[in-house]
């Protein structure tokens, strides 16, 4: 579904309520179109927000990003902020597997966000934990981006879960994992942990979150 320029500027001083239903731990999910972007968000905690989502928009400036063309993997697709930002601001066109656990979400971004994307993307409604147990094709590009009640489940943390994203990045792959600040020695433990499977890793401070990548 597209808007026109219009409705876009108008969204900059009365943002567009687009959708309010299903429950997220209690709290409606809402959709609104504001400032001209799809706005995701349970109260004041915002799940995406095209290029606003500013995590990764500064993520991407930092890495040397895979060619046009790779595959791709977004494990918590969301409404597609990810290959938003992507396509314009650096002019990328991947083909993606976006893993989404929720339905409603993904029927959000079929019906507002993946139609004026020019890249291909295949949705799936798995759990990132299914979906990585079973798969077995590599890809040049993973972003991991999953988080339950603002934190990042605890399954995504083991260490069968670093060693299956191991096995799925193409030999000269790029890994970015989105880890909030919350519990400094949760995070330093993790980090350790991350570092054995991915020995060249590191991680950008990215203000309110950090990005651990793989190089």
């Amino acid at each position: 579904m597209s808007f026109t320029k219009l409705e876009k500027i108008w969204t900059y001083m009365w943002p567009a309520l687009l959708y309010k239903g299903k429950e997220v731990e209690g709290k409606p999910l809402e959709l609104h179109l504001s400032k001209g972007r799809l706005r995701l968000q349970v109260e004041d905690a915002i799940y995406s927000y095209d290029d606003l989502y500013h995590v990764f928009q500064k993520a991407f400036a930092k890495v040397d990003l895979p060619k046009n063309d790779s595959k791709a993997l977004i494990l918590g697709f969301g409404l597609g902020s990810i290959p938003y930002i992507l396509e314009k601001n650096y002019h990328r066109i991947f083909n993606y597997t976006g893993v989404e656990y929720d339905n409603t979400i993904i029927s959000l971004a079929q019906k507002y966000s993946t139609p004026r994307l020019k890249s291909p993307v295949g949705l799936l409604h798995v759990d990132a934990m299914v979906f990585m147990d079973r798969n077995r094709q590599p890809f040049d590009f993973i972003c991991v981006d999953i988080f339950h009640g603002g934190i990042v489940p605890a399954f995504a943390k083991e260490n069968d879960f670093l060693l299956q994203l191991s096995h799925s990045l193409s030999q000269n792959g790029l890994l970015l994992f989105n880890y909030m600040k919350s519990d400094p020695t949760d995070f330093e433990q993790f980090f350790a942990r991350f570092l054995d499977f991915f020995p060249q890793g590191r991680y950008l401070d990215l203000g309110s979150n950090y990005i651990l990548t793989n190089k």
